[in-house]
């Protein structure tokens, strides 16, 4: 969904930025990453840039959350926060399960110019899971019924995910989520596992995690993978 709300500016150190229509935004256009306060990146894309001063444009009229990046959304990301236009400069610099966690060394420069140049700059990386992480469910539900509560929710996936089709491939090894109920404070009472998008929070489990049945439940929600483990989790409460 189009973000037509939100707006913020950015100064950049050179080039320009462009206005695109809404279908070169969803062809992948006007792609940028900004870092949030907690240092985790969102990815992002604008369809308008208005030149406001200098080498400052205010970017709107955008979609938030892009590959992936939906954890990492925050309502306010504060002034100085880093901008980074992904575009034909960006490169892949680590590949495979060997590299994570894997520190890689890089000297970054101009092109045409050599790694002992004055201006390279040395920098320091470590590829870590966010790439192989399950994305987070979405449309979480329960409902309360005779046996307990009934949960449900639907999978996402990082494979051919951009089709219409009834159902999203796995992605996955095999298919396998963890789902934690929470109590006061946050704090995990119960985590069940299943196969499938569903599961039954059976009533004798809820008596004896809470004493009685609860008016409201909170749960989170997160797909495992056979490699790197729980996905990015998806948390909701809801009214019984």
């Amino acid at each position: 969904r189009w973000d037509r709300v939100s707006k913020f500016r950015v100064q950049i150190a050179g080039g320009a930025l462009a206005s695109l229509s809404e279908l070169r935004v969803l062809a992948g256009g006007n792609a940028a990453a900004v870092q949030t306060l907690d240092g985790g990146w969102e990815i992002l894309q604008f369809a308008n840039a208005e030149l406001i001063d200098g080498n400052i444009y205010r970017l709107s009229h955008l979609l938030r959350g892009q590959l992936g990046s939906d954890s990492a959304m925050r309502d306010l990301v504060p002034a100085g926060a880093r901008f980074v236009l992904l575009d034909t400069h960006l490169v892949p610099i680590a590949r495979g399960l060997s590299a994570l966690g894997r520190s890689l060394r890089l000297r970054v420069v101009a092109s045409g110019r050599s790694h002992d140049d004055a201006s390279a700059v040395d920098l320091t990386a470590t590829p870590g899971l966010t790439a192989l992480r399950p994305l987070a469910p979405v449309h979480l539900s329960a409902r309360r019924t005779a046996d307990g509560v009934r949960i449900g929710w639907i999978r996402r996936t990082r494979l051919d995910g951009d089709g219409w089709g009834v159902e999203v491939p796995l992605g996955e090894d095999s298919e396998a989520y963890a789902v934690d109920i929470l109590g006061s404070g946050g704090a995990v009472v119960r985590t069940m596992q299943t196969a499938v998008p569903q599961a039954l929070y059976a009533a004798a489990d809820e008596r004896a995690d809470f004493g009685a049945a609860q008016a409201s439940l909170t749960l989170r929600v997160a797909q495992l993978s056979a490699t790197v483990g729980p996905g990015f989790a998806a948390t909701a409460t809801f009214a019984l």
